[in-house]
């Protein structure tokens, strides 16, 4: 699995480990629900987020990312 798959299965998984729908996930990253359907391009891994977008979903899913040799 590439890194951007690995990072879209990670986004949806932590998403729906917190109870967030994706609308209210995309009122926590740019205050705006209609940006749901971004939020679903990046967790099918249609599109790829810059490493700022990266640290805006990080920390409304108060998560973070530990990378080691091997990967996430």
């Amino acid at each position: 699995m590439m890194l951007k798959e690995e990072i879209a299965l990670f986004i949806k998984e932590r998403r729906q480990e917190l109870g967030l729908t994706m609308e209210e996930l995309a009122i926590l990253i740019w205050g705006d629900s209609s940006k749901r359907s971004e939020i679903s391009r990046y967790e099918s891994g249609k599109r790829t987020m810059s490493l700022d977008t990266l640290e805006l979903f990080l920390k409304a899913l108060q998560s973070e990312i530990k990378l080691t040799k091997k990967g996430i």
